[in-house]
């Protein structure tokens, strides 16, 4: 979790700490078990893809979806209508 979260090799994600992502994941016993395989093995199978996909979406509050894509496509609508009431 801790690499796939960010640190010197790899980027963070934008406003998510380290505490928010282990309390997320220690709060699923799925996602404990998806990044306990993934620390063991170098191989990615679409099996673990779903879960570190729900995994994101659930950083970023997004609970409607379990796709990355689409979690992306509903922040930045959000995004958008704040800022059109802000040029208002």
């Amino acid at each position: 979790m801790h690499y796939f979260t960010g640190c010197d090799s790899s980027s963070a994600f934008f406003g998510i700490g380290k505490k928010k992502a282990l309390k997320l994941l220690l709060s699923n016993k799925e996602f404990c078990t998806t990044f306990k395989q993934l620390e063991e093995s170098f191989e990615v199978n679409d099996g673990f893809l779903t879960p570190i996909e729900l995994f994101t979406c659930r950083l970023y509050g997004q609970t409607s979806t379990q796709c990355v894509n689409s979690a992306r496509y509903n922040m930045f609508c959000l995004a958008n209508k704040s800022e059109a009431h802000e040029e208002s």
